[in-house]
């Protein structure tokens, strides 16, 4: 009885709270917002622990995972646990392996529960990279919408589903074997 109920009500309350998110945060409202560095805040990331995972700052972020047949390696951004609608923008190289982008992380990293798109070269990712290669990327994170622009094209459009997290940090997950360098990481914070 409940959920007969009440689920009508939310569906419509979340039909308008992203009806008007995608109203107001327009290409125009984007622009007035200022970007901030993620990398300007080392103490600000926090790493998974596991034997084979490295992440070093410095003129650029490096994570590394270099064993194979090890678990994954993760770094995340706590400090941004309240964000909801985000824009990031960033700048990085592959030179191994694969990663996974998980936005709106909130109370786990799982792509289940969080809006998250997988990028490399093999098993099928959500994204196709070139191993060397450095790519921009914009990755945006508005209402119900997760869009991956790679080098100005749209590459990943995705509905995000209104059982997974709406607000909560981004966090950046490699698989082993892999090995990236960022070399620019900047958020536009909306709400």
């Amino acid at each position: 009885e409940t959920q007969s109920l009440y689920t009508p009500m939310w569906k419509q309350v979340y039909g308008e709270i992203n009806g008007i998110t995608s109203r107001m945060f327009d290409e125009a409202y984007l622009n007035r917002v200022p970007w901030n560095d993620l990398l300007a805040d080392p103490t600000g990331w926090t790493p998974a622990q596991s034997s084979s995972f490295t992440y070093k700052f410095g003129s650029a972020l490096t994570l590394t995972n270099a064993a194979e047949g090890s678990t994954g390696g993760l770094a995340y951004f706590p400090k941004a646990d309240n964000w909801r609608d985000y824009v990031i923008d960033m700048e990085f190289k592959l030179d191994s392996g694969s990663f996974a982008f998980y936005t709106r992380i909130g109370d786990k990293m799982d792509s289940k529960e969080c809006p998250a798109f997988t990028a490399g070269t093999t098993k099928n990712p959500n994204v196709l990279l070139e191993y060397g290669k450095v790519y921009s990327m914009l990755v945006s994170t508005i209402g119900t919408q997760l869009d991956v622009k790679l080098d100005g094209q749209s590459v990943y459009p995705d509905d995000i589903i209104g059982s997974k997290s709406r607000k909560g940090e981004p966090g950046i997950a490699v698989q082993a074997g892999t090995s990236m360098t960022i070399t620019r990481l900047k958020v536009r914070l909306l709400r």
